[in-house]
């Protein structure tokens, strides 16, 4: 019995730590991808007229921005009803607090 209690506490730990891991990465992604943002906008301008440089430099962007989309998506299907994955991003992670002012609170996890 007491090794059954063990063996749940550890899992009980584990599972915490490893939604801590997942949210931290989820903040890291979503700051990367704002603080990304005013560069795309910069060079959608410069792309539109027909600056190569710009337009190479924006896909660039673009993908990275789209695999960490990717990332979040998964990290997002994880975590679709846990309020404690909520909780624990809007205490711990602006670049959240910033998309919840935005959609007024209204998250689809």
């Amino acid at each position: 019995m007491k090794r059954i209690s063990i063996l749940i506490l550890a899992l009980i730990i584990s599972s915490c730590s490893s939604m801590e891991s997942d949210a931290d990465k989820y903040c890291e992604y979503l700051t990367e991808t704002q603080e990304l943002m005013p560069k795309v906008y910069e060079l959608s301008a410069k792309a539109a007229f027909d600056d190569k440089s710009a337009k190479d430099e924006l896909e660039d962007i673009q993908e990275r921005i789209d695999e960490k989309r990717k990332e979040l998506e998964e990290i997002s299907k994880k975590y679709k009803d846990d309020e404690t994955f909520k909780d624990y991003l809007s205490d711990n992670c602006d670049s959240f607090k910033d998309i919840e002012t935005l959609n007024g609170m209204d998250l689809d996890f």
